[in-house]
């Protein structure tokens, strides 16, 4: 029989990854563009493979927060 927890633990490492990822891009204000988004992830010391995978998904959920903080700030 094969166990589905490997999968579960990788879908919730993904998720975690990208959350701390698009908090740290919203912290240093550099989600906007994938020009400084990408070195700020590196300085950082995220996985190359990690960054390449998530980035794009990462901006955007930056976005959304950064979005979502302004809202409530006004």
């Amino acid at each position: 029989m094969i166990s589905a927890f490997p999968l579960v633990d990788a879908r919730e490492r993904r998720r975690r990854t990208l959350a701390r990822m698009a908090a740290d891009l919203v912290r240093r204000e550099t989600y906007a563009d994938q020009r400084t988004a990408r070195p700020t992830l590196f300085a950082l010391g995220y996985a190359s493979c990690d960054i390449v995978i998530l980035i794009n998904d990462a901006r955007a959920l930056a976005t959304q927060e950064a979005a979502r903080a302004a809202r409530v700030t006004q």
